[in-house]
């Protein structure tokens, strides 16, 4: 009969133990939480949970930090120690024991400071564990040749986006030099260090607003604006009628993006057909009248000294509301009879008048006092009428 080989028996038996003593080793697992929601603290990453196996306690320290997907690391915590058990381990910013922190972007950190919360983008988190503990115990816990590092990833938005306000998207305005404004992204709004580039471009045919602010030369551009709003600038020239601009926003705290508008576009609008216009209050020796196929302005002047001498006529207006007075060219004699002297100004010294607008107009000849004459324009769906 022959006898079981105890030699064999024994090594195998060995051999299982040191296996099932290798795996316990490695059930060690770091289990970062998933950060959730628009907006990201730092101290969010100091969310997580050791799972410890096997029978034996041990000390340990944590290291987390958290990088910025373009400007680097941002901050590096350090945990007093800590004896883990056997089991589920959790920690939060207050159980973590932050012993050690320290922020390696200023501009990050500041934003942080002033807002409670980092600026958008995307965000890698890494919780790092180191054994404390005495030799012995640690290689009892651990393997000493893996790296216990477990990383999240995070994504950070603002509560509201930088948004456009006036002119309206697609909006078709009245006024040559229109000013802009927009809102704030919340909470970086509230941040003294925010600082807007404003950018406004023409749009040429057949082009999107995205494509214009991307490609085209900009009309005006600005940066490092502090406030919310961008007056029309005094040194360009007015904007031009018919035509499409598009317009954007972007948001900054020193080199770090917060945030860009969508991109809107308004047009100018083209002047309303002058047909017809009336005398609100002429002076006396003067009066105007329209001519509805020509659309020329005509006056006429009443001299009851009339002279066949030669005069030249011209004209400046203002509106009623207004104490800015605008050369707008030289009259034409059409007519002069005896005491009358039929006046015109061509059509292009007048389209771009307004309808439903009063003017002042003066007319000198340099020879008498100016006649002033109250003129109001409507288009050419309305009869003219005298007052």
């Amino acid at each position: 009969m022959n006898r079981p080989n105890l030699n064999l028996t024994c090594i195998a038996f060995l051999c299982f133990f040191l296996s099932s003593t290798t795996i316990v080793k490695s059930q060690v697992v770091i289990n970062p939480h998933p950060i959730n929601g628009f907006q990201l603290a730092s101290k969010d990453i100091l969310n997580f949970d050791i799972i410890l196996a096997g029978s034996h306690s041990v000390t340990v320290r944590y290291e987390a930090e958290l990088s910025h997907e373009s400007s680097g690391l941002v901050v590096q915590f350090q945990s007093r120690t800590h004896s883990i058990e056997p089991g589920v381990n959790s920690y939060n910013p207050t159980s973590f024991g932050i012993s050690q922190s320290r922020y390696l972007n200023h501009n990050l950190s500041a934003i942080e400071k002033s807002t409670s919360f980092l600026p958008p983008g995307e965000y890698t988190y890494c919780i790092r564990l180191t054994c404390m503990d005495t030799e012995e115990a640690c290689k009892r816990a651990f393997q000493i040749e893996q790296n216990y590092t477990a990383c999240g990833q995070a994504h950070s938005e603002t509560i509201t986006p930088l948004l456009l306000n006036t002119p309206e998207d697609e909006s078709v305005v009245e006024d040559l030099r229109p000013n802009f404004n927009w809102i704030p992204p919340m909470p970086f709004g509230n941040s003294s260090n925010l600082r807007y580039t404003f950018r406004l471009v023409n749009m040429l045919e057949g082009q999107t607003a995205e494509d214009a602010i991307r490609r085209n030369r900009a009309v005006y551009e600005r940066t490092n604006l502090t406030t919310i709003s961008q007056m029309f600038p005094g040194q360009l020239n007015d904007l031009r009628r018919g035509q499409r601009y598009a317009w954007q926003v972007s948001a900054y705290i020193g080199d770090v993006h917060i945030g860009t508008s969508d991109v809107w576009e308004f047009e100018i609008d083209q002047p309303k057909p002058i047909e017809y216009f009336y005398v609100v209050k002429p002076k006396l020796g003067m009066e105007a009248y329209g001519h509805p196929v020509n659309r020329k302005l005509g006056f006429v002047f009443e001299d009851r000294y009339h002279s066949d001498e030669q005069m030249d006529w011209s004209a400046r207006i203002r509106s009623e509301t207004s104490n800015e007075w605008f050369e707008i060219g030289q009259l034409i004699e059409t007519n002069k009879t005896e005491g009358k002297t039929n006046l015109a100004l061509k059509p292009e010294d007048i389209q771009d008048l307004e309808t439903d607008i009063t003017y002042v107009f003066e007319i000198t000849n340099g020879k008498s006092d100016p006649f002033f004459v109250r003129i109001r324009f409507e288009d050419q769906t309305d009869q003219p009428r005298n007052h």
